[in-house]
């Protein structure tokens, strides 16, 4: 039994930022350049009191109102979030009861980044196909602006808030099914990417590859990206990674719709001298 993605749903807060409005807020940074660096001219924020649970609740919400599913139907939800709502209860808890899901579902939370709905739908798979799940609700919800400084031009400019739903379901469906995947961990530079004061380590600048300001001996949480070694990063690692999966794609004798997207993509990274 294989699983594959039945449907996907998203939900994006009302509030916008575009890139005129924080040109406007800070007249030195350019909003010609921040759009042709980053590709993005609009930021969705969620409000004061939005948080990820009810960003994720709207989203698996849509899904069920398009008639896809019942939630009487999920046996299980796995919420990827590093913006939980608390450290305890578990946020996928809280959505079980929101949502009208049997309490017989199973409900966990997963801690990732931009990796996170790749380990999602790994995980939903092998749920299904070791037989402890069927129907499956992935969701997926961050309002990081809530830890962004507006200030910091390295991640004002780049991120925002949202959150999907997708459907997973036991099934042989070969233009939707989930796989191959490629998994990968750099821990070594993990603090590359970090919100600071926001578990029970505190002062963690000391150990941080960032420069952190001195208003950082405070308690509040605060996100900090050291976004040239991210960026170098992406140039070194996504390409090896876009290559296995490829390779593991032809090693299973699959052709997915996405092959011909995955092969410019490879035509990009090694025009830009990346390999």
């Amino acid at each position: 039994m294989d699983a594959y993605i039945a449907a996907l749903e998203y939900f994006l807060p009302l509030q916008e930022l575009s890139t005129e409005q924080i040109s406007a807020l800070h007249p030195q940074w350019s909003a010609e350049k921040i759009d042709a660096k980053t590709g993005i001219k609009t930021r969705h924020l969620a409000a004061g009191d939005q948080h990820a649970s009810d960003l994720a609740l709207a989203a698996a919400r849509k899904l069920f109102q398009s008639g896809v599913c019942e939630p009487s139907a999920i046996d299980f939800i796995l919420l990827c979030t590093q913006t939980p709502d608390f450290a305890m209860p578990t946020t996928a808890c809280l959505l079980q009861h929101q949502l009208g899901v049997p309490s017989s579902a199973g409900a966990l939370d997963i801690n990732l980044a931009c990796s996170g709905f790749i380990y999602g739908l790994g995980l939903a798979k092998g749920l299904i196909i070791s037989g402890q799940a069927r129907c499956l609700l992935l969701l997926t919800a961050n309002t990081l602006s809530k830890f962004i400084d507006p200030n910091d031009r390295n991640s004002a400019t780049i991120f925002g808030d949202g959150a999907s739903a997708t459907l997973v379901l036991a099934g042989n469906e070969m233009d939707s099914s989930i796989g191959p995947l490629v998994y990968g961990t750099n821990g070594q530079d993990g603090l590359d990417i970090v919100v600071l004061n926001s578990g029970t380590r505190t002062g963690a600048c000391a150990t941080s590859r960032v420069t952190c300001p001195s208003s950082e001996k405070r308690d509040r949480p605060r996100f900090i990206m050291n976004g040239r070694k991210v960026f170098d990063f992406v140039l070194d690692t996504v390409p090896k990674s876009v290559t296995a999966l490829y390779s593991k794609l032809r090693c299973e004798k699959r052709t997915p719709i996405c092959s011909s997207s995955i092969k410019r993509m490879l035509s990009f990274w090694r025009s830009s001298g990346a390999f």
